[in-house]
């Protein structure tokens, strides 16, 4: 008789330890069941943020913080040269990439412009007009492409005029095509045409505390010197709106850094980056001269890296950590991070269950096995002693518990999904209502969010992206894990006890 028939009978002989052995599956597996689901949930429902997310990265030295001390590394840091900068455009997950000149704060004025101050909010943004020769300060930010990054990810929107032609961008004139806020335009009733004339002066202050006044004299007239003073003639050729943070009056502390990245936003003029590449060399040079380094810490080489696919992150991550120096990844995940905190929480337990249950499964289901056997070995020891090969009599072992196996992994994996969805909806509910993102965390964000790029994700939307369907991922997953598991359980005692000696088997039967 072969093993398949008389596992079949085998089964249908001993109804209760069948039972026995189906309701331990069912029990051990609904655990499981429910840990693979959460996990893979908590997957599905990060995947479905990432993919609203958009696709725009950084990437910058990796510092450590010593908790020890409470420091940062003094360590000098790697420097993103253009060369590397290139190395990683170049990477299969990278479709666009760009860079920008950001002269920075301050150096670059025009006398021609009133400065938006946040007075039509409530609040006051410091222009260090207090000089009255230096006029509104702008924030020039170079562009090397026509479908620059914040226009190409929609984070501005062009609402008169044009973006920049490639001769624009490749051959320096005279008077410089620039792309300006609306909210810098309203102020100064500027429109598509319009021209102005913009000053980069870098003043040597190193006498300045030495001279008394209340911010009516110009600096010529408290006697500084400009180590560097150039005028740039600029024309409107288009004029953009952006997002901006809402900003929390009634939070001083909160309140300034916010103002300062909507006054940055709201100063921001756009120009070709071969006139942006001028301004900083003329702004480093003026401030060699002055002896002020320290000061152009404002001064930056910006450069994005947009991804193909949201999903292509984690390999991006992966890829910027193999290139030579320590690198570290910016994307715009700090909106949801203290969101997603919860989820990781749950996962945390998610995987202790998990390791548990598998655990406890293999252990269980090994002794029970085992008592199992210890009732049959007569019965082995009859087919071993017949010339049956110890193949078949495992075989046979096998397929006795393995349909009971896979009918209780199913029944398990339907009742764990059930009771892990509802349990992990309603720790998910009370973990956010007990941690709600701080209001510092969703609007000053990390280095990007203070460039103008904004995301972030309310509670509403984490439900919704919450999917803790049974998908062909967690059916593999739970499957795999789950038979894998029997098996283990199983084969390590019928292996044990097949390999006794018939003869000794039949005797101790006898005893």
């Amino acid at each position: 008789m072969n093993p398949f028939k008389r596992a079949i009978i085998s089964i249908k002989r001993k109804p209760v330890k069948s039972v026995t052995f189906f309701a331990l599956i069912f029990l051990l597996s609904s655990l499981t069941a429910g840990a693979i689901t959460v996990r893979q949930a908590i997957h599905n429902t990060d995947a479905n943020l990432r993919r609203r997310m958009p696709t725009i990265t950084m990437v910058q030295p990796e510092t450590t913080f010593y908790e020890e001390t409470n420091e940062w590394s003094l360590e000098e840091l790697p420097v993103l040269t253009p060369e590397l900068i290139r190395e990683v455009a170049n990477l299969p997950y990278v479709e666009f990439f760009d860079y920008a000149i950001d002269v920075g704060h301050w150096s670059v004025t025009s006398n021609e412009l009133e400065p938006w101050t946040g007075e039509e909010v409530g609040v006051f943004w410091p222009t260090r007009n207090y000089s009255v020769g230096l006029g509104a300060y702008i924030r020039p930010r170079g562009v090397s492409s026509p479908e620059f990054i914040e226009a190409r990810q929609g984070l501005i929107e062009l609402v008169d005029g044009r973006t920049f032609t490639e001769e624009e961008l490749t051959h320096r004139t005279e008077v410089v095509p620039v792309i300006i806020s609306s909210e810098l335009a309203r102020l100064n009733d500027l429109e598509v045409g319009s021209t102005f004339d913009s000053r980069l002066t870098v003043w040597d202050r190193g006498t300045e505390g030495e001279v008394a006044h209340d911010g009516t004299l110009s600096y010529e007239e408290i006697g500084l010197t400009a180590t560097v003073d150039e005028t740039f003639p600029m024309e409107v050729i288009g004029i953009f709106e952006a997002e901006v943070p809402e900003i929390p009056i009634d939070n001083p502390d909160l309140g300034f850094p916010i103002l300062n990245q909507v006054a940055a936003i709201y100063h921001r003029v756009y120009l070709p980056n071969d006139v942006a590449e001028e301004m900083f060399d003329l702004r480093i040079e003026g401030e060699m001269a002055a002896q002020m380094m320290d000061e152009a810490f404002d001064v930056h080489v910006l450069h994005f890296f947009t991804l193909g696919d949201p999903m292509y992150y984690n390999d991006f991550v992966q890829a910027v950590s193999e290139l030579e120096g320590n690198w570290e990844v910016l994307d715009l995940s700090s909106g949801f991070q203290e969101v997603s905190a919860s989820m990781e929480n749950m996962q945390s337990i998610a995987n202790f269950i998990l390791m548990g249950s598998v655990g406890a499964t293999v252990l269980v289901v090994s002794l029970l096995v085992l008592l199992f056997l210890r009732d049959r070995k007569h019965e082995i020891g009859v087919y071993l002693a017949m010339g049956d090969e110890k193949k078949n009599v495992v075989a046979q072992m096998v397929l006795e518990l393995m349909p009971l196996a896979l009918l209780g992994l199913t029944l398990a994996l339907l009742v764990g999904n059930v009771a892990s969805s509802a349990l992990s909806r309603e720790m998910l509910s009370q973990d956010l209502a007990a941690n709600p993102p701080t209001q510092e965390s969703v609007q000053m964000g990390g280095p990007l969010e203070s460039l103008g790029y904004r995301f972030s994700t309310t509670h509403e939307e984490m439900f919704e992206s919450f999917d803790i369907s049974l998908d062909g991922t967690t059916l593999i997953t739970f499957y795999a894990i789950g038979l894998s598991t029997v098996l283990i359980s199983t084969a390590l005692p019928i292996a044990l006890v097949v390999n006794i000696d018939p003869k000794k088997l039949l005797m101790e039967d006898q005893k």
